[in-house]
């Protein structure tokens, strides 16, 4: 009978599939065909060409490897002879007797010493000693007085004083004078490897011994490869003076010979000291050819030694091994096509009904589950989308939460109120036990206690940026969780009947656009999910935005406020409220006095150091002003280098006493930039209690006539309407 679909026990809509007896059905079965020629036949033909392709191209890269390989233990073959060669020339140089008859040019002994090398080494064809100019002294049959270009070889070994080997093309002669008939054959130049040994005497070079190894025509080294080479290989080593071909391999069905021209593809880049790799054409047939430029001693490409194999040899092996993959894929595709027609069925519903659950919660229906009852892993697919369903609503109203915090942060720019709901808020979300939140301080260097729960945020102290998790946090930039939190922790939370300490405690900074504004501290009685974490740190990045809007806020309503020089409150600012308390004064009979000051001689402070140490003054005035009077007093700057103090609740004589602790501190305070001078004020104060006053401006007019008294009767001192007091 067919599955249906039917609604589970708690009204949720549900897919399920429960197998029953199965129906033949031959439309599903040509489509299955179909869907199988397409899907799997397809691919296969794609995969064998591109199988047969990567196979021909490996094997064509082994074998190119392994003629690399091989030219290369030649070319360290013949490398060993020219090691043998600088061995025993070396071995003669360090002989006095050597030295001796070269210094002096003794021919018949260095010829007997030649010819000695001559019988060990037979490989070698010419054995020479040269004089520093190239002069030929003597050869191993005792002949001499010629010259041979070795300069540069020559000049090497006498700046270094060590042997030097150079390939080099040199005129036959050189070898027709050691024997004539032997070497007749030679074309007038010839690939050749030098050894040359220099002869040190007394710190100078006298001359040199000489081994030259005849290559054109010379079969050793190209025949040394192909026998030391597997079988099925096939390699065929040749050695190129220039673009000629001068020495081949003597053996059976070699595709190279003498005389033969490179191509201009293979030369080329021979001829510009490059190695060469890759497939060439010869007598019309495709070979693989390696070769390795030979260089002089100026570094100047003047042969190359070539390895080649023809490519019929390898397209061979990999038809052999592409017949039996065909096999293979024969076979194989029969027994898919078997095993296509009985998956279909165990593959094709459980998917619909996957797809149509996902198709229905796309569509909004959080509340749709699966039910697949298949006891395979279609069955885990349908449990793992339930699962996948369950943690998605979880988090939907994690993040409905989130955002309501989010939502929260928009609607105040106080910066305590907004940092004492958004706490509140992540404390709920996180199920903190404790949290505190640091501001920055102005230096950029102290992290200040601002807002807290569970803990008494006035009990915190200030942290640098090396104290705690929070300064860390701070300094690093970054997330900082603790777990396992020692004993000795001083961050404790408050339970209302006890404290306790935290089991975990995580730190996050509070930044905006690089600059970090403070951290955020939380500390919980339990364990952190590992999921909750990030989430905060999107929270305190939303955060730092608003809070940075939040203290601009606070910062730009300051400054509208405040002089920008000494932080007092501007003149504006402190109209308004001078007239505010004198009404609340006036309306509820209670004391008011303002006392209004002038630093004396300051234009002549001006004149004599500077503006800049004019302005160090009014600082210096205007710190001694907030240490001078109590928080609830207001003082401004009311123009130049004029103060005024305003003094609620303070009778007039109060007022004096309080003028005259400001001028003595004034006048005891030493400026460093005006070499440790001191500036002095003159002071003027009225009180509502002193004076006949009917409005502000007849308070401020009675102080400032006293301020004016001040100044005639002798400046720093303290003057009240009406009276003077020194």
């Amino acid at each position: 009978m067919a599955d249906q679909l039917r609604g589970d026990v708690a009204g949720k809509a549900a897919f399920r599939v429960v197998w029953g007896p199965q129906r033949f059905r031959l439309s599903i079965g040509w489509k299955t065909l179909i869907a199988f020629l397409i899907a799997v036949f397809v691919p296969l033909a794609g995969i064998t060409y591109l199988t047969e392709a990567a196979l021909a191209s490996f094997t064509r890269q082994h074998h190119v490897s392994a003629m690399t390989a091989g030219l290369r233990g030649a070319l360290k073959a013949h490398a060993d002879r020219l090691g043998a060669v600088a061995a025993v020339l070396s071995y003669s140089a360090s002989n006095p007797a050597v030295k001796e008859a070269v210094a002096e040019k003794k021919r018949a002994p260095l010829a007997e010493t030649l010819q000695q090398h001559a019988i060990n080494l037979s490989f070698v064809d010419a054995w020479l000693v040269i004089d520093p100019k190239g002069n030929v002294v003597s050869r191993r049959n005792g002949s001499g007085g010629d010259q041979v270009a070795l300069s540069g070889l020559l000049s090497q070994a006498a700046n270094n004083g060590f042997p030097v080997t150079g390939m080099e093309i040199l005129p036959r002669d050189i070898f027709l004078r050691e024997n004539n008939e032997r070497y007749l054959r030679l074309e007038r130049l010839v690939l050749s490897h030098v050894v040359l040994v220099p002869v040190v005497r007394d710190g100078a070079v006298i001359g040199a011994l000489v081994g030259v190894i005849l290559l054109d025509g010379y079969d050793w080294l190209p025949n040394i490869l192909h026998d030391n080479a597997a079988q099925d290989i096939h390699m065929f080593a040749a050695l190129v003076q220039e673009s000629r071909i001068v020495a081949v391999t003597r053996r059976p069905n070699n595709i190279w010979s003498e005389g033969q021209l490179l191509s201009a593809e293979v030369n080329d880049p021979l001829a510009k000291g490059r190695p060469f790799g890759g497939t060439v054409t010869i007598n019309g047939a495709e070979h693989l050819l390696v070769a390795e430029p030979l260089l002089n001693a100026q570094r100047q490409a003047i042969g190359s030694f070539m390895v080649g194999s023809r490519a019929s040899t390898i397209d061979n092996q990999v038809r052999s091994v592409m017949g039996k993959l065909y096999g293979f894929i024969l076979l194989g595709g029969v027994l898919a096509l078997i095993i296509t027609l009985f998956a279909r069925r165990d593959t094709v519903r459980p998917i619909r009904a996957l797809v149509g659950a996902m198709d229905e919660f796309a569509t909004g229906n959080a509340a749709v589950r699966t039910e697949i009852l298949t006891k395979d892993e279609f069955e885990d697919l349908g449990r793992g989308f339930n699962r996948m369903a369950d943690a998605i609503m979880a988090q939907q109203e994690k993040m409905e939460n989130y955002n309501s915090l989010a939502k929260l942060l928009i609607t105040t720019l106080n910066p305590k109120g907004l940092l004492k709901s958004a706490l509140e808020k992540v404390i709920e979300l996180t199920n903190s036990d404790l949290g505190v939140v640091y501001l920055m301080g102005d230096g950029g260097d102290i992290l200040k206690p601002f807002v807290a729960h569970g803990i008494d945020c006035d009990a915190l102290a200030d942290l640098s940026l090396s104290d705690g998790a929070a300064g860390f946090a701070a300094a690093e930039r970054r997330t900082v969780r603790l777990k396992d939190i020692p004993p000795e922790c001083y961050v404790q939370t408050n339970l209302g009947f006890g404290r306790a300490l935290p089991r975990e405690v995580a730190a996050f900074p509070i930044t905006y656009k690089e600059k970090v504004l403070g951290v955020m501290l939380l500390a919980t009685l339990g364990n952190y999910q590992e999921d909750e974490l990030p989430l905060v740190e999107y929270l305190t990045s939303q955060i730092g935005i608003t809070l940075d809007n939040a203290l601009t806020h606070e910062k730009v309503e300051r400054l509208s406020v405040t002089d920008g020089l000494t932080g007092l409150f501007n003149r504006r600012h402190f109209s308004e409220r001078i007239e505010e308390e004198f009404s609340k004064a006036s309306r509820y009979q209670t004391p008011l006095s303002v006392l209004i000051m002038d630093v004396d001689h300051f234009k002549r402070v001006n004149d004599t150091y500077g503006h800049q140490v004019g302005d160090i003054v009014l600082i210096a005035v205007a710190q001694i002003l907030r240490q001078s009077v109590r928080e609830t007093d207001l003082i401004g700057r009311y123009g130049g280098e004029e103060f005024v103090v305003l003094l609620p609740h303070t009778e007039m004589e109060q007022a004096v006493a309080v003028a005259e602790k400001i001028r003595k501190a004034v006048s005891e305070k030493l400026i460093g930039e005006m070499d440790g001078k001191a500036v002095t004020i003159s002071i003027g104060v009225a009180g509502m209690d002193g004076v006949e006053a009917r409005n502000v401006d007849d308070l401020i007019r009675h102080a400032d006539g006293a301020l004016y008294r001040a100044k005639e009767e002798g400046r720093n001192r303290v003057v009240a309407a009406g009276a003077k007091v020194v």
